[in-house]
């Protein structure tokens, strides 16, 4: 069945509401969407499958640190795998930026990781691709991170009506400045 979106959203779980001062530890491993009655055994999509990851809130960077993304692989075939990974990424006003590239060793049936550097030194805002070859089959995955002058002062004109909601997003308004609300 092809997904009818890019992303889909799922709630696993137990379904507490009638009890709500109980609590649950849940384990979830290996879900799979499938069509049918009944379910299968959990089967990989591809072989060699990679997930792109920069580690920042908010894809936020601070300008003066390095400016680049996790790349993490599986390689649940028999043999090594070898996939190449580029980023294409454009500024606001749509300049083109020189390509990265880094290549990721995946031995056979294992996991690897590696860090594909993005060449951002100055700040702004940047969108661009990063696209790999992965037995035959093209990837790319869109990409929108800025690289900001941290704000470094605790008063500022700057604030909102309502708070957020959680302490990463209070640390990413700090971080750009907005220090009350």
């Amino acid at each position: 069945v092809n997904a009818e979106e890019p992303q889909a959203f799922v709630g696993l779980g137990p379904d507490l509401s009638e009890t709500p001062d109980a609590a649950a530890t849940v384990w979830i491993d290996a879900v799979q969407f499938e069509k049918g009655s009944a379910a299968t055994d959990f089967v990989r999509r591809e072989p060699v499958e990679l997930a792109i990851d920069t580690g920042r809130f908010g894809n936020v960077y601070d300008q003066g640190r390095p400016v680049e993304v996790a790349i993490q692989g599986a390689n649940a075939s028999g043999a090594p795998a070898r996939v190449k990974v580029e980023a294409e990424l454009e500024d606001y006003f749509g300049k083109a930026l020189p390509a990265t590239l880094c290549v990721l060793e995946i031995p056979a049936g294992q996991t690897a990781k590696t860090l594909l550097p993005l060449g951002l030194k100055d700040t702004g805002y940047y969108r661009g691709t990063v696209s790999w070859d992965a037995g035959g089959v093209k990837h790319a995955q869109q990409l929108r991170l800025a690289v900001i002058q941290p704000y470094g002062a605790d008063s500022s004109p700057f604030g909102v009506n309502h708070a957020p909601s959680t302490a990463d997003l209070c640390s990413g308004l700090k971080q750009a400045g907005v220090v009350w609300v």
